[in-house]
């Protein structure tokens, strides 16, 4: 017998730019039903030279917080989010109050309370905006909507948009991984490792 999932969708709206996020019920997990859009005081890096220079200007592990659009198009914020660095998960406000960027632990939750990476990965990943030869078993059973906004490289090149959906891992507790994805081929919710100078979506879930 089938698992039946009830999406319980709501609305939250952060008062600090007034923007409005989709929020679903999974378990006994509240996540945001989209890919986070805040900014804050952080900087934007538009060219491939700021993105690869300035994230390691100050020496540390981590660099310099910084976000940017996909392509650095402002269009892309609606659909996909913006794409932040590691860097910026040291503030620990980048989510919403009552909410934060997820730890492995979180995850892990999400895709155990799934039946593991092969289900969840399916069950979390919208049924459209993907490339035309992506895994078409997608039901996004969950309500989740994980959608392929793709990653800029450590060295400010943009890739992967259609083909795969990546999101941050809290600095807490990340363990050998700081990455979970969707990939279009094979829609499993896995663990990869980037370079902390990559730019990568955020989900929230709250506290």
């Amino acid at each position: 017998k089938k698992k039946k999932y009830k999406v319980d969708k709501k609305t939250f709206i952060d008062e600090r730019d007034g923007n409005e996020y989709k929020f679903v019920k999974i378990g006994k997990q509240f996540w945001f039903a989209e890919n986070l859009r805040y900014s804050g005081d952080i900087p934007e890096l538009v060219s491939n030279e700021e993105w690869s220079s300035f994230l390691k200007e100050d020496g540390s592990y981590y660099g310099y917080p910084a976000w940017s659009y996909y392509e650095n198009d402002p269009k892309n914020d609606s659909i996909y989010g913006k794409l932040y660095n590691w860097a910026a998960l040291r503030d620990e406000s980048l989510c919403p109050p009552g909410w934060h960027i997820p730890t492995y632990m979180d995850w892990d939750q999400l895709r155990d309370y799934l039946k593991g990476p092969s289900i969840a990965g399916k069950a979390v990943t919208s049924i459209s905006g993907w490339h035309p030869d992506s895994d078409s078993r997608a039901t996004n059973k969950t309500g989740f909507t994980a959608l392929p906004s793709g990653r800029r490289d450590l060295t400010g090149n943009y890739k992967e948009i259609g083909k795969a959906g990546y999101w941050w891992i809290s600095l807490k507790g990340i363990g050998q991984t700081n990455v979970f994805m969707v990939n279009y081929k094979k829609l499993n919710l896995s663990e990869n490792i980037v370079s902390t100078n990559s730019g990568i979506s955020c989900r929230c879930i709250k506290d």
